[in-house]
C-alpha cells in the first residue's frame, strides 16, 4: 500500500505494478484479465480547457447558493 501512496511519481506503483502485484493476483494464481490501452496524450489546451470549465461551474454553484441564502433571508 505505501507503494501506490508514494508521493514521488518515479517511486510509486503504477497500475499495471498493482494488478501484477501478488497480493492481488494471490501469488500468480490468480492474475486479473485486464486488457492495455493506448496511453492518452493530453495536450495542454485541453487540460486549460477542462480547468475554465471547472471554474465556470464553480462560479455557478457559488451564484446558486447565494440565491437560496437571499431567498431564505427575505422570506
Amino acid at each position: 500500500m505505501k507503494h501506490m501512496l508514494a508521493k514521488d511519481p518515479l517511486s510509486r506503483y503504477t497500475i499495471n505494478d498493482i494488478i501484477k502485484h501478488d497480493w492481488v493476483t494471490a501469488n500468480g494464481i490468480q492474475p486479473l484479465n485486464i486488457k492495455s490501452y493506448l496511453p492518452v496524450t493530453i495536450e495542454p489546451e485541453d487540460k486549460d480547457r477542462a480547468i475554465g470549465k471547472i471554474n465556470v461551474l464553480q462560479l455557478i454553484k457559488v451564484k446558486i447558493k447565494q440565491r437560496i441564502l437571499n431567498e431564505k433571508k427575505n422570506s
